[in-house]
């Protein structure tokens, strides 16, 4: 019979997969504080330059929590909301935001204009 009610709550039970993001700063992060480390995780890394500018924020559970940031100039608080696998960030100005887990669209790349300064090669020589 444990069996049973086991199976069936699996098989009943919304099952949700959260995607990560990416959090870049205009400035270098000192700390980053979650209230309710439960629903969110957040971590700060070091860049190319050798400062924390990008935080890796990871989401576990449903639920509302908010991110505390500790900059150079001043703390910005970031309220996030985790809901069937999907996860919406409000007041994060300052801040650039990138979905990790998708990769991006196809981008059009335009050939690059002609460099008028160099003359072209005479025809028939080469």
């Amino acid at each position: 019979m444990k069996k049973f009610i086991l199976t069936f709550l699996v098989l009943t039970l919304p099952a949700y997969a959260y995607q990560n993001y990416m959090l870049i700063s205009n400035e270098p992060v000192k700390s980053v504080i979650v209230k309710n480390p439960e629903i969110v995780e957040a971590k700060a890394l070091y860049t190319i330059d050798n400062q924390k500018k990008i935080i890796i924020i990871s989401p576990k559970a449903n639920g509302k929590t908010t991110i505390l940031i500790d900059r150079q100039n001043g703390d910005k608080k970031i309220n996030c909301k985790a809901e069937s696998g999907s996860v919406k960030f409000s007041n994060y100005d300052g801040f650039t935001l990138f979905l990790m887990d998708t990769p991006p669209s196809e981008a059009y790349i335009p050939e690059p204009p002609l460099n008028l300064s160099i003359p072209k090669p005479p025809k028939g020589e080469f």
